[in-house]
């Protein structure tokens, strides 16, 4: 220790003798405490030197001495995974989990923090992963191990699909897929597109176009999770309620964009672009014919170009309701390959159209105007296909109807009926009493166009009209 010193100076000595004894003894004693205690500091500083504060590591947290969680456990639950684990010792205040898809602490993505003994987390993706846990301390030290769990979370399996098919109803039924947690919905596609979603296991597709039809079904669970796609291909036969209203083959004299029109046929070459016989040599710096095989473009059409078009609009005259529109045409594909995709649209008065839609075969609820388009793609610029035959016809439906009505006696010519629908054309008429006794019941129709009534007469067996209660049908193109 060093020696304590007094001094004095002439300022602090005057005013203390301007104080009284105890007042000079007290700011005395102030000053010898203050010259100990720059003393004891010095003498701590040279036996222990200042220490650098240790290095939080990520989380803010130090390492303390405070034990791991004990058997960390997982339960994979419909709706979460349940995590639970037993304390340490009193020391443990919260516990941290994290998860990773390897056994390491440091670069695993932080969960939660918790001072329970178990936790719901929510449904995560498929995989496999390591949950990890950690003690904290009340200081918020972790503890220097960790404790870890594996867990494996399933997507769905592959629904197994099974399918009927009723007149033009496509019934789909699948069985519910195991899956770690619980499923959410289904995905229902057609031919590759997506019809919709459907959070149950059946579902009805009325299809109004005969074909053979390719249906895929797919779960998602409720982590977003989706399953491999279950398939089933039906055939569906020509709808019975549509019945053949025209059919014409095009004769090509619409707009055509690097296609050329063959008037014999007709026919449409696809893809060749528009250009002089000149163009074609010069633009390519082809002196003669036999420069342009020797480029490899044995046919003179040649080179073709990638895509191309035609498109022609249809006016039938008047309005057409509930109709099945479809395109058909030949195509010989003379250098391999070029495909087509058939879109329309429609009009009721040749100005407003619906959006173009792709497919071959569409049901429209009315229409007037037709404007379909054909756009060819051709795979290399040697492609060649030349289509013929293109052909449009509409099938409009055939619709029931019926009633009952009280066949009047009295009624001259006949009691008549007014037809509930509005029918374009009618293809039969049936009417029957029920009743015990013999009752005989006619009808009479004037086939004409878009026909609204019919007249009916009740008859008992002596040939005398009588009044009855009639029940009648009527089938007809709507």
């Amino acid at each position: 220790m060093t020696n304590l010193i007094w001094t004095r100076s002439p300022q602090r000595d005057s005013r203390i003798d301007s104080l009284g004894n105890d007042e000079r003894s007290v700011l005395i004693l102030k000053d010898i405490l203050r010259e100990l205690n720059k003393d004891v500091t010095a003498i701590s500083t040279a036996l222990a030197p200042i220490l650098e504060p240790p290095v939080i590591p990520s989380g803010g947290a130090g390492i303390g001495t405070v034990p791991a969680p004990i058997d960390l456990q997982a339960q994979v639950l419909p709706l979460s995974i349940l995590l639970m684990w037993s304390a340490p010792d009193a020391s443990a205040r919260l516990y941290e989990i994290r998860r990773n898809l390897v056994l390491d602490w440091n670069t695993a993505s932080f969960v939660t923090r918790t001072p329970s003994l178990s936790v719901n987390l929510a449904p995560i993706l498929a995989g496999g992963y390591y949950f990890l846990i950690k003690t904290l301390d009340s200081l918020s030290n972790y503890s220097p191990e960790y404790d870890s769990v594996p867990v494996i979370i399933y997507g769905p399996n592959t629904p197994t699909i099974n399918v009927s098919v009723i007149d033009n109803n496509v019934l789909l039924g699948w069985n519910n897929p195991m899956t770690s947690f619980n499923i959410d919905h289904y995905n229902v596609y057609k031919n590759g597109s997506i019809l919709g979603t459907i959070r149950a296991t059946f579902t009805s597709i009325f299809e109004t176009i005969a074909g053979v039809y390719t249906y895929d079904v797919e779960a998602v669970d409720i982590a977003g999770n989706v399953g491999g796609k279950g398939t089933v291909t039906a055939q569906v036969n020509t709808p019975p309620d549509f019945v053949l209203e025209d059919r014409r083959v095009s004769g090509l004299n619409g707009t055509r964009v690097n296609v050329l029109r063959v008037p014999k046929i007709p026919s449409l070459l696809a893809c060749v672009p528009t250009e002089t016989w000149s163009q074609h040599f010069s633009t390519r710096s082809w002196a003669h014919i036999q420069a342009q095989m020797t480029a490899g473009y044995p046919l003179y059409i040649q080179p073709t170009v990638l895509t191309g078009s035609y498109e022609e609009v249809i006016d039938y005259g008047t309005e057409i309701q509930n109709t099945i529109v479809t395109i058909t045409y030949q195509v010989a594909q003379i250098v391999p390959q070029v495909n087509v995709q058939v879109k329309m649209a429609f009009s009721t008065d040749g100005i407003a159209y619906t959006p173009f839609v792709i497919g071959a075969s569409q049901f429209t609820a009315v229409f007037r105007y037709l404007k379909f388009r054909l756009e060819f793609t051709g795979l290399s610029d040697k492609a060649l296909a030349e289509y013929t035959f293109v052909t449009l016809t509409i099938d409009v439906k055939r619709e029931l109807d019926s009633g009952e009505i009280i066949a009047l006696a009295g009624d001259v010519g006949g009691t008549q009926v007014f037809f509930n629908k509005v029918f374009k054309d009618i293809d039969s008429i049936t009417c029957t009493a029920d009743a015990i006794e013999p009752i005989d019941v006619i009808y009479a129709f004037d086939d004409i166009p878009d026909p609204t009534y019919f007249f009916v007469f009740a008859l008992d067996t002596t040939g005398n009209r009588v009044t009855y209660l009639i029940s009648w049908k009527a089938r007809g193109i709507v």
